[in-house]
């Protein structure tokens, strides 16, 4: 499960499908033996906002003829914010309605109240799991390969660090366009025109501040 979408997530997603279905051949084995490997992020964020839809599949399929490659890789993601089933709505509730409720109520209900709300035999072990989580006084990690941990750490960094480095460039592009207005303007009022490296010292928000001062002396010169 993963809480919010970050940049590279849907490339996450792809490259563990991979590694599924790559991974289920062992030496020897003929690729006749490989099937159909699920990927599924159930994500508490909403990926693409301009989409009503909640639960999105994607397998691999000709864009012009629709042909699927069937018995190869399915990715799925389901928005999880999307779904507004409230317990007084089970009895219309799709399957998939039930379990993302399960899966983002859990911890609001007791064991007891859980095996009521949900008498399935499919939901059994989910929460049996549930309450060994809660029986523990320590939440142990839950992913079983350090590796993939590192990987995920990685992920993050490398998205927090691109981030970062798009605010500087767009900072430094609004930096350079309200020098050139100061100088524009400080021109134009017949001032002496203050240096790039005077300027460059500058906070964007000083900048701002120049600019709006020097227009309004524009304005009530020519007024």
């Amino acid at each position: 499960m993963q809480l919010t979408s970050s940049q590279g997530l849907v490339n996450r997603m792809v490259f563990y499908s991979c590694s599924l279905y790559v991974g289920q051949l062992l030496q020897g084995q003929h690729y006749t033996e490989l099937r159909l490997a699920y990927t599924i992020c159930l994500l508490d964020d909403v990926l693409w906002i301009e989409e009503r839809e909640s639960h999105h599949r994607f397998p691999f399929e000709d864009s012009r003829t629709g042909r699927v490659l069937s018995e190869t890789i399915e990715v799925h993601f389901l928005e999880l914010p999307k779904y507004s089933t409230n317990v007084m709505e089970f009895a219309g509730a799709t399957a998939i309605e039930s379990w993302v409720y399960l899966l983002r109520h859990a911890q609001d209900y007791s064991i007891e109240e859980l095996r009521t709300l949900f008498p399935s035999q499919e939901y059994r072990s989910v929460i049996n799991t549930v309450e060994e989580i809660q029986m523990k006084t320590e939440y142990r990690e839950l992913y079983d390969s350090r590796q993939k941990a590192k990987l995920d750490e990685a992920w993050r960094l490398a998205a927090a660090e691109k981030k970062g480095r798009q605010e500087g460039i767009e900072i430094g592009e609004q930096r350079r366009k309200l020098i050139g207005s100061v100088q524009i303007y400080e021109g134009m009022l017949g001032e002496p025109i203050l240096p790039d490296e005077l300027l460059c010292k500058k906070s964007v928000e000083d900048l701002t501040a120049i600019v709006i001062q020097l227009q309004k002396r524009l304005h009530d010169r020519a007024s």
